[in-house]
């Protein structure tokens, strides 16, 4: 979405071409035109290994295809759908779980060992971002929400990846396959501290890195093992600590 300038209004047209997926409406011509693929495409989705990055790739990969071929909607709009429904449960990943952190407020913990290169969570995008044609986000928050009320707010669980920018809402914490915007980062670094000191600590202590699968999804993947009962930790980064008040 990098076109979209600053000033641009997003209209009612747009938000509704961007987010068809939040009410997909399903073609009952192309399901039936595509049934064979679709039968397929679930049988190939029931082998995939879910905790690889391979196979988690793969499974997203067969999710988009599916609701494709369901809806005729284009990959950018299923991708919202897929994100912003948590893949309607499809995604089974059970792996951590929201504790009371003693580093900061809330933070997440292995609910068993996990190896490292294994993926242990996705992050997930519970709002709508545009990232502008000068590189900056715009978010689209809905009157309703019941915790995001300004662009502070969302920059607080902001992940940017690319183009695409992935903002978890805090309170919604009941999916162990989208926790990863709940995961804390061991130090946190203030502007005029020495950056090289708290990458240091940083890296010593996080045990996972967010990676991009599937081209518009974001994985929690662990870089060393973890073992159950240990709290998830990941390097925000110099970048984000410097837009936080």
């Amino acid at each position: 979405m990098s076109d979209i300038e600053e000033n641009q209004p997003i209209t009612a047209s747009m938000m509704a071409d961007i987010l068809k997926g939040v009410g997909y409406i399903e073609n009952p011509e192309l399901i039936a035109a595509n049934a064979k693929q679709i039968t397929a495409l679930s049988r190939a989705f029931d082998r995939c290994d879910q905790t690889s990055i391979d196979g988690l790739n793969s499974a997203l990969e067969i999710l988009v295809k599916t609701v494709k071929l369901r809806t005729g909607a284009n990959d950018e709009e299923v991708a919202y759908y897929l994100n912003l429904r948590r893949t309607e449960g499809k995604i089974t990943l059970n792996r951590c779980e929201v504790r009371d952190s003693p580093i900061s407020g809330k933070g997440v913990f292995a609910t068993q060992n996990i190896k490292r290169g294994e993926v242990v969570t996705l992050y997930p995008r519970d709002i709508f971002c545009f990232v502008l044609a000068n590189g900056k986000t715009r978010y689209h928050i809905p009157n309703s929400h019941s915790y995001f009320k300004t662009n502070e707010d969302c920059q607080v669980y902001d992940f940017g990846s690319y183009e695409y920018v992935y903002v978890g809402d805090p309170t919604m914490t009941d999916n162990p396959a989208f926790l990863a915007h709940m995961i804390n980062d061991r130090v946190k670094y203030k502007q005029g501290h020495p950056v090289g000191l708290y990458l240091n600590v940083s890296y010593e202590y996080c045990n996972v890195q967010f990676l991009q699968v599937a081209d518009r999804f974001v994985a929690a993947v662990a870089c060393k093992d973890i073992a159950v009962n240990q709290e998830i930790l990941v390097t925000y980064g110099v970048d984000y600590w410097l837009t936080q008040k």
